[in-house]
């Protein structure tokens, strides 16, 4: 049994994705070919468990069409690397945007130091 939306498999006698709330089916759909022209592939191999969903949700709030395979997301620990680190395909046109957002993504936050209100 397989979550149809984050892809978890579940063993016998589990009925609903614990994570996602939602029915569990007995296989799950083949993945769509994004192999042919017009997509890009994103070398991004700094994933943590934690980041994948942010990058998604950045991606779609900019209107990026985006496949992303292998998220792999098994970890309790938001701040682990992922075993297998996620392949993120992107339209060639949309490619440039991504690889920004994953740079500013990257940065780390700035320095504020901590000041007291009056």
């Amino acid at each position: 049994m397989f979550c149809p939306q984050c892809g978890t498999e579940y063993r016998p006698g589990f009925f609903e994705c614990a994570d996602c709330r939602v029915a569990l089916v007995v296989s799950l759909p083949p993945e769509p070919d994004h192999s042919g022209k017009g997509w890009e592939t994103i070398e991004y191999t700094t994933f943590t468990v934690g980041q994948v969903p942010v990058l998604k949700s950045v991606l779609e709030a900019e209107g990026i069409e985006y496949f992303l395979t292998d998220e792999n997301i098994d970890s309790l620990y938001a701040s682990l690397p992922l075993l297998k680190a996620p392949r993120l395909m992107v339209r060639q046109e949309q490619a440039d945007r991504v690889r920004e957002i994953i740079s500013l993504l990257d940065e780390p936050a700035p320095d504020t130091p901590f000041q007291e209100e009056d």
